[in-house]
């Protein structure tokens, strides 16, 4: 802003017109904090449940394979060792 424009927007107080601006600046700065807060949690968040994610599908992939290396062979035939009298 030029010298007219603050004119429309200030006081003829000059103290008033510093604290103003002051005060927008610190809004606009909480904001951008806020904001980056904000993006940070959503990166965090999208992280974990990409982690998660990976985790439940290689889970899945882990039980599928012994279930069907299991499933191919034919169970294993026990030798009856005890012999009766």
């Amino acid at each position: 802003m030029n010298k007219h424009e603050n004119k429309k927007y200030c006081s003829s107080d000059e103290i008033w017109c510093t604290q103003r601006k002051e005060l927008i600046k610190s809004v606009l700065e909480t904001k951008k904090a806020s904001d980056l807060e904000k993006q940070s949690t959503d990166i965090a968040q999208q992280y974990l449940s990409e982690t998660i994610q990976f985790s439940i599908d290689d889970f899945i992939k882990n039980i599928k394979r012994k279930v069907k290396s299991r499933g191919s062979r034919p169970p294993a035939k026990r030798k009856n060792t005890h012999k009766g009298t």
